[in-house]
């Protein structure tokens, strides 16, 4: 009778962490900036139930237990943790890409130097390089010069869909090099 109980918890906890990383996630990000003002909101979803919801306005400021002093010796041997722990970053990487795809994505920037002349050049370079966001799918990208006062504000909406498993797998197989397994010893001090 234990065991079999034992194995019904067993197959259910199995079940359960397959679904998780085969069962997309689905994150919802907005953005805005007007003027003094910043908004954001972050949304997860999981089967159509929203799993967790970010409160605006109700941001805790960490304290830090760390000194602000720069260390550089620290310093260094991060950048040489990274270098060794490169080719481990870069699978974790692209795990990272064959994971997260763009269901949606709306970028709406309004921007203003202050002079007509600078924003002009300014509107012509970034509208130079705009078309580029127009090739990704279900993408929008408005641009809005002001060239009256110095300005940027803007918005930023995106709909993302999240599979965790090329994640996982990534990570695993990046966890099982010691120069990525010290990076994230010496990341967490």
């Amino acid at each position: 009778m234990f065991l079999e109980i034992l194995a019904i918890v067993l197959l259910v906890l199995l079940g359960l962490s397959t679904a998780l990383l085969l069962i997309p996630f689905y994150v919802t990000v907005e953005a805005s900036k007007a003027e003094a003002l910043m908004t954001s909101r972050i949304v997860l979803r999981w089967l159509g139930i929203t799993l967790w919801r970010s409160k605006p306005g109700k941001r805790k400021e960490r304290a830090k237990e760390r000194s602000n002093r720069f260390d550089l010796s620290r310093v260094l041997q991060m950048l040489s943790l990274f270098g060794d722990a490169f080719p481990s970053l870069v699978g974790v990487l692209k795990g990272l890409q064959r994971a997260v795809r763009f269901r949606r994505l709306s970028i709406d920037v309004a921007f203003g130097p202050g002079d007509p002349a600078e924003t002009a050049v300014l509107a012509g370079y970034l509208w130079s390089v705009a078309w580029i966001f127009e090739l990704l799918p279900r993408s929008s990208l408005s641009l809005r010069p002001d060239l009256e006062r110095v300005r940027l504000d803007g918005s930023v909406s995106a709909e993302l869909r999240v599979r965790m498993l090329p994640i996982a797998v990534a990570f695993l197989i990046a966890y099982t090099k010691k120069p990525f397994r010290r990076l994230i010893r010496e990341m967490r001090r």
